[in-house]
């Protein structure tokens, strides 16, 4: 039997008489071409669900990390306003340069940790995820923000 037979509509109308002549001969066997079709089905879907778990869990853990990176810079921003407000109240003193220098410095320090502390977060939440972008649309967004060609064309 070529391929071509199965175009064929004489192929489709002796096959359909031999079902209706043989019925009791060819009713298993469509039972287990059901059953077997089901189980490949049913075995398919479970690999597939065990992936999409899979990937559930490794967003929860960069949301657990994300939230607590933003915690650790939430006190980097707060540590932030308070030697800002020192350093203001220096200035309303009229303190002496070395003292301004020193609080500027302590300023200064702080701004570092919170923007590291920011791009902590940054980092985590924005981890390459191919499985999350595909079919997506944005595929190459973040490549072409990143060379900063966003708004040029390729």
């Amino acid at each position: 039997m070529a391929m071509d037979d199965l175009l064929k509509h004489d192929f489709w109308k002796q096959s359909w008489a031999t079902f209706q002549n043989d019925f009791w001969v060819m009713l298993p066997l469509f039972v287990i071409v059901v059953v077997g079709v089901w189980w490949l089905r049913g075995r398919l879907f479970e690999a597939q669900l065990g992936g999409l778990k899979e990937q559930i869990a490794a967003l929860e853990q960069r949301l657990k990390l994300a939230t607590d990176l933003t915690a650790a810079s939430d006190k980097a921003k707060d540590e932030v306003e308070k030697q800002l407000q020192t350093l203001e109240v220096a200035i309303a003193g009229k303190a002496d340069v070395a003292s301004l220098s020193a609080l500027a410095a302590k300023l200064d320090n702080a701004v570092g940790q919170w923007a590291t502390a920011n791009n902590a977060v940054s980092n985590a939440v924005s981890r390459n995820t191919p499985w999350l972008d595909q079919g997506s649309g944005l595929e190459g967004v973040r490549s072409g923000f990143a060379a900063g060609s966003l708004g040029q064309r390729r």
